[in-house]
Formats: structure tokens, sequence, C-alpha cells
């Protein structure tokens, strides 16, 4: 973005919150948060995006895992930027512990290593709940076909 390179490990895990003016898209805010292995981070992330106004777009992608320390600060915030699947992941995924069970997970690959779906939001603050654009895949490899020609975003 704007020639700056985002993504400088692959190793990285947690959210990259990206904000741009909605006047002229340039960009006002750009930071990695480890919101999968330190909760201070998470509430620190909620924190910055609560200081712009709808004058912004915010911008969230995860890099590899972000679920596991995502408290419910963090979840109020992306909603109040418009997400809707943020809450629901966090709450299956977020600061407790996964065991396998017969029951409840018949594929028995419950663990504390089923973290990394990608994920990206784009909001605007005060927009409300459901109302961004969101994506949220399963973190299994299997989210776009060979033969799948995907859409192109354009932001006007």
């Amino acid at each position: 973005i704007n020639q700056i390179t985002l993504y400088k490990r692959r190793d990285e895990t947690g959210l990259v919150l990206a904000v741009f003016s909605r006047l002229d898209m340039s960009l006002q805010w750009l930071q990695t948060y480890d919101t999968h292995r330190n909760r201070t981070q998470s509430l620190l992330m909620s924190k910055h995006i609560r200081q712009f106004n709808q004058s912004f777009f915010v911008v969230v992608v995860s890099t590899i895992a972000w679920e596991w320390n995502a408290p419910q600060s963090l979840v109020k915030t992306l909603e109040f930027c418009g997400a809707y699947h943020f809450g629901q992941w966090a709450h299956v995924f977020a600061e407790q512990k996964h065991y396998k069970s017969t029951k409840s997970d018949l594929q028995q690959t419950a663990s504390q290593e089923e973290f990394g779906h990608p994920y990206a939001l784009v909001g605007i603050p005060g927009i409300g709940t459901g109302n961004g654009w969101e994506s949220l895949m399963h973190n299994t490899g299997h989210y776009l076909p060979a033969n799948l020609r995907p859409q192109d975003a354009v932001i006007r």
C-alpha cells in the first residue's frame, strides 16, 4: 500500500491494522498486533482503532493465527466498524482451552493448534455490526478452487 510492504515476515501472528482517509485514501495508520500470543496487543489494537471516526476506512487482515487472545473489547471495536463473524470466531477460539471430543468434534481435530483462519475486514468506525465487508475462511487451504475466478475489489 503506497509502496509500503505490509507483510515483512511470513511467521508473524496476529492482525494488521491499516487505516485510510475516506477523503483521499491516504494511509493514516499501519501496525501489526500479535493478537494470537499477546492479549495486551489486542487491547492496544482496540484502543488505536477507537481513535478514528467515520472519516476513515479501517482495514484489518490476519497474518497466520490471530484468534487465541482476541478479547471481547476487540470484538466490540471491530463490530463497531462493521464486523460480524469476527465476534463469533473469537467466542469459539479466544481465551479458552480446546479439547478433543468424540461428541462435538466429529473430525477430532480440536486442539490448541486449530488457529490460523484467514480473516479480512473493510469497515468504517460507527457503521455498525454486520455492515462492513468481511471475509473469514477455514484454515484448511481449500477455499479457492482452481477454476474459480474471484471478483476484483473496486474501491471508489
